[in-house]
């Protein structure tokens, strides 16, 4: 490869990278109600990340129907709407201005690709953890690391604000993308066993995408240190 070209492919990357972390922060504005951005936001979530709908449906099958029914009905259904949900995506951001349907409503279910996995911000341990959600945790985790560096620019430049975010964060991420891929390795490969215990997660936040909230309500990730309410 020319040296030009490691240079566009590189500035192709950063441009990526940047465009995801600014829409991530100002996912909140556009996510709480039915508007125009809220459904150009939508159309931007499922051009960009359609693939989630693939560990979506196996893990939303499984626990419903069982591992075998995830791992066949679920990969299926998975494979046909991440086909379906990208069009859909350029619809509703071409269309974004035009209440079409009434009043802004989403034209799929789950609205966001990332909503079978069900996030909230009063997450003890885990719904009821099973070989199906750990081997869906594993290979989230293998498909989708590279979201853990506009994610945690995100989340630090929350706390701390942009230039921690964009220093302290950017290096945790890009960390953090290292290190999430080979424990979906271990979790896929030992999602039958319960280990750790009860099939708990080992990497906080659980999904690369949980940074950003379900999409649908909740928006940022839990404050450390707060226990679930009782």
């Amino acid at each position: 490869m020319s040296t030009q070209r490691k240079r566009d492919l590189a500035a192709l990357t950063s441009a990526v990278t940047l465009a995801v972390a600014v829409g991530m922060l100002l996912w909140p504005i556009v996510s709480r109600a039915d508007t125009p951005a809220a459904k150009a936001g939508r159309g931007f979530a499922a051009v960009t990340t359609p693939f989630l709908e693939i560990p979506g449906n196996i893990i939303e099958t499984s626990e419903r129907e069982g591992l075998l029914a995830g791992w066949t009905a679920g990969l299926a259904r998975g494979i046909g709407m991440s086909i379906v949900r990208p069009p859909i995506g350029v619809y509703e951001l071409v269309t974004a201005p035009i209440a079409i349907p009434e009043n802004f409503e989403p034209i799929l279910q789950p609205e966001y690709p990332w909503s079978y996995f069900g996030l909230s911000d009063d997450r003890s341990v885990s719904r009821a953890d099973t070989p199906g959600i750990k081997a869906g945790r594993g290979l989230a985790a293998i498909t989708t690391p590279f979201l853990e560096i506009p994610g945690n620019i995100v989340q630090t430049s929350k706390r701390e604000g942009p230039l921690a975010g964009w220093t302290a964060g950017l290096a945790k991420g890009i960390g953090m993308s290292v290190v999430r891929p080979p424990i979906g390795v271990y979790e896929l490969v030992t999602a039958p066993f319960a280990a750790p215990k009860n099939f708990e997660p080992l990497l906080q936040p659980e999904y690369p995408w949980s940074y950003f909230g379900s999409g649908d309500h909740d928006v940022a990730a839990p404050p450390p240190h707060t226990s679930p309410r009782r």
